[in-house]
């Protein structure tokens, strides 16, 4: 079963899977770089399908500000994922430029990554003699293009990720079809609105729509319900037929605690027992002129 998940993340779930993609957006879109009108510090912690051998466990960390009168936003970002045999990790740095438009700023995006990705084939027993190992080690260079538009109540976001679809040497393949490991680009489309239902109550739909050529369509659609300014509690569902719970909580301005749990509804339910994820997000240097309104994204 490691043997699949090796192949499976090298070819289809490329870049790790987060169910609170709404309350952590940079990973999805550069273009968010600088909009929290803050110094933002993110980290995310994810440990999914939990009991099932192999399984992808992630965390990264992230930060974020705006610059030059806010015009260009900057961040930098560490994700690294374990998955069975191979442990990834990237480093993302991140640029941003803002322009107001109507109510809102539409913002260009640019990512420069770099991805390092290592294997322990001693925890591999191979039975198909036509599989020939990848290097231990080996590093990838990607490149990312994002556009973003926002106002106080609604977002969306298109990326264009691995736009380069850096590969290993030809020479060196994971099957007896000589396909050579590479990221494949793919387009991530994103969107949410805040319905201010009263003072007290906001309640968000967002979606997230990523589309390739080889891995297909996968969506994510979430309702989320704001009360009283601080808990949010939402429900979302994934197309690869899972549900997801989650609750956060802003303990004030400047920092926000949150948690989410996945609930598989296909055959592997027997298999684990659902994913967990938990995030932080901690501000500061935050003016009050830039929080004159409330933050829903």
């Amino acid at each position: 079963m490691q043997l699949f998940l090796v192949y499976n993340y090298s070819f289809a779930q490329q870049d790790p899977i987060f169910s609170k993609y709404m309350f952590n957006p940079l990973f999805v879109n550069p273009a968010y770089a600088g909009s929290r009108e803050a110094i933002s510090t993110s980290f995310v912690a994810r440990n999914q399908w939990v009991g099932f051998q192999g399984a992808p466990n992630t965390q990264t960390l992230s930060i974020h500000a705006p610059l030059a009168q806010k015009k260009i936003g900057l961040g930098i970002g560490v994700v690294r994922d374990k998955i069975g045999p191979s442990t990834n990790t990237g480093m993302h740095a991140n640029f941003a430029y803002r322009i107001r438009m109507g109510r809102g700023k539409l913002a260009f995006g640019l990512r420069s990554a770099l991805y390092n990705f290592a294997f322990d084939w001693s925890q591999i027993n191979f039975k198909d003699l036509s599989v020939q190992q990848l290097p231990n080690s080996y590093w990838m260079p990607s490149f990312d293009f994002a556009l973003r538009y926002h106002d106080h109540q609604k977002f969306i976001g298109l990326t264009l990720a691995h736009l380069n679809q850096p590969s290993v040497q030809s020479n060196q393949v994971i099957d007896s079809l000589n396909n050579p490991l590479q990221l494949q680009s793919y387009a991530s489309l994103v969107w949410g609105y805040a319905f201010e239902l009263s003072d007290q109550v906001i309640f968000k739909p967002s979606f997230l729509l990523n589309q390739s050529i080889r891995a297909g369509r996968v969506f994510d659609l979430n309702a989320s319900v704001l009360l009283n300014h601080k808990l949010w509690l939402g429900l979302s569902y994934r197309s690869s037929k899972v549900m997801v719970f989650m609750v956060q909580y802003d303990l004030s301005d400047q920092i926000s605690v949150g948690y989410s749990y996945d609930w598989v509804l296909s055959g592997l339910r027997n298999q684990q027992s659902g994913s967990h994820e938990l995030f932080l997000r901690y501000e500061f240097e935050i003016k009050k002129s830039a929080m004159s309104s409330p933050r829903y994204f």
